[in-house]
């Protein structure tokens, strides 16, 4: 069937929101419209996430001084300790904050790693009106992400497995057998995306993460912003 403008805004709506499209608002709706009108664009590291972002922030911070805990749960947040910046799950966030209005709502994301080295699959490929949202070519073969997958998460790991198998061989015209494979299924992968307000927090503390950010959805680029703007907060 044709792809029409408005069967690939759907694709795109429910990817990006991670949210079923009955339940996406029109508000969520005309803000995604107004960011992809801006300049979309679709960047693929070429390495982990890891080594590009996180690596060199902790290099960052170690170089200015900054005390790093690793695998340290914060048992509370001080008042004398001057501005603070708290980057945090929502869970988190209330247990520290009590009282603090958090999202209670997620969406699952489900993913499928194919081991098929050397398949020809494109770097990213989104697909409209299939199973999965998008298919990642990798080293080791591709991977299949379902978003908005609440209703994936219940069924068994080879279910999930073949069908977005044949997904994958119709979007690239191939005919292999089902690979080896690992289902990742994250339950609590994005807070519903809502767009309220940033929750107002205490006066010498600045909320930071994903969630937090009242525009976009929850991706690393809503959480960048959110870090720049509370650290604008904090030195204003």
């Amino acid at each position: 069937a044709r792809i029409t403008p408005a069967r690939m805004l759907r694709s795109i709506a429910v990817a990006a929101l991670n949210r079923r499209w009955d339940r996406i608002s029109p508000a969520a709706l005309a803000r995604l419209c107004l960011r992809a009108a801006s300049g979309p664009a679709l960047l693929i590291p070429r390495m982990p996430l890891g080594r590009l972002f996180v690596e060199p922030a902790l290099d960052r911070l170690a170089e200015r001084g900054v005390d790093i805990r690793l695998s340290s749960r914060a048992a509370a947040v001080g008042a004398g300790a001057g501005s603070c910046i708290l980057a945090v799950p929502p869970g988190e966030a209330a247990r520290l904050l009590p009282g603090l209005p958090v999202p209670d709502t997620f969406n699952a994301i489900v993913t499928v790693h194919y081991l098929r080295p050397g398949l020809a699959a494109p770097s990213a490929l989104g697909l409209v009106d299939g199973s999965g949202a998008w298919l990642f070519g990798r080293t080791y073969g591709i991977a299949a992400v379902v978003s908005a997958a609440d209703g994936w998460v219940p069924l068994e790991a080879g279910e999930i497995a073949d069908r977005l198998w044949r997904d994958a061989m119709r979007a690239l015209d191939l005919d292999l057998p089902l690979p080896p494979f690992r289902v990742v299924k994250e339950r609590r992968a994005t807070p519903a995306p809502t767009f309220r307000p940033v929750p107002p927090a205490h006066d010498h503390v600045r909320l930071a993460g994903d969630w937090t950010e009242p525009s976009w959805p929850a991706t690393i680029e809503a959480a960048i912003r959110s870090g720049r703007r509370a650290a604008v907060e904090c030195d204003a």
